[in-house]
């Protein structure tokens, strides 16, 4: 809990490592059903969602992966972590700054003591404090990568294809204009020449488009189950073959074979 965090929070590095890689898991998974629907797209169900759907879940996996990274040693994974609590407490600041209902002030002020206390920790502990500075976060050492880095060292290994899918995936969740001219097509004429808006047009996506450009969603999955099972030591064999074929099965449809070594 946050609210334990005190001059020893480095003594015992697990208590701060394991559970926001595990939240960040829980995230995806549970976006995972509904971001499958690409597999029976109808127009109803509104394709602008699932770019929405896979990019906070690609995201939450990188994020879950840098945290696992296994090449980094117990005071690497403590300050990444570390800098997502920082991460978390800025943002409660910057959301409720603005109010001014009672309840509001007292959040930020003990949001404020908190980032304070790990400050005067990480001091102690050799690691360098920056505070917060306007809207950017508080942070321990380096300045952590921002989520278009992180996606792209998850989701594939090919060197910019994740940077390039989450350029993507937030195009169309915040540039409103671009975001809906991906679902445009020309208007169809109506019955006997009528007003073409009378007339139902089919959207402008097919399954195989929406896997192609959603192709970092199930990548970065995949990248996050491996990775969790090296973290909490849990035995990859059982879901291999999953992976596998979900691998395979979403190549299919985007008509890009998967090539890479099933995981280890």
């Amino acid at each position: 809990r946050l609210g334990d965090l005190n001059p020893g929070w480095a003594v015992d590095p697990n208590r701060i490592s394991s559970p926001i890689p595990r939240l960040k898991s829980n995230v995806r998974l549970r976006n995972a059903p509904y971001c499958m629907q690409v597999r029976g797209l109808r127009a109803r169900r509104g394709p602008a969602a699932l770019y929405t759907l896979v990019r906070a879940s690609a995201e939450s996996a990188a994020i879950a992966c840098y945290l696992t990274d296994r090449s980094i040693d117990v005071r690497e994974r403590l300050r990444r972590n570390m800098n997502c609590h920082l991460d978390a407490l800025c943002e409660q600041i910057n959301l409720l700054s603005p109010f001014s209902v009672p309840d509001a002030a007292p959040k930020v002020a003990h949001a404020q003591e908190k980032i304070a206390v790990i400050g005067r920790a990480a001091a102690q502990h050799g690691f360098r404090f920056h505070k917060m500075d306007g809207w950017r976060p508080a942070y321990l050492g380096d300045r952590p990568p921002k989520a278009m880095n992180l996606v792209d060292a998850c989701a594939s290994q090919t060197p910019g294809f994740g940077a390039t899918s989450q350029r993507l995936l937030s195009s169309v969740a915040h540039a409103k204009l671009h975001g809906l001219s991906r679902f445009l097509m020309h208007a169809l004429p109506g019955p006997g020449g009528s007003d073409a808006g009378d007339q139902p047009g089919q959207i402008n996506a097919s399954a195989s488009s929406l896997a192609m450009e959603l192709h970092a969603g199930p990548l970065c999955a995949a990248s996050l189950a491996e990775g969790m099972c090296w973290f909490a030591g849990w035995d990859i064999d059982s879901i291999a073959p999953a992976i596998t074929r979900m691998r395979h099965t979403w190549g299919r449809i985007a008509g890009v074979p998967y090539m890479w070594p099933d995981p280890r």
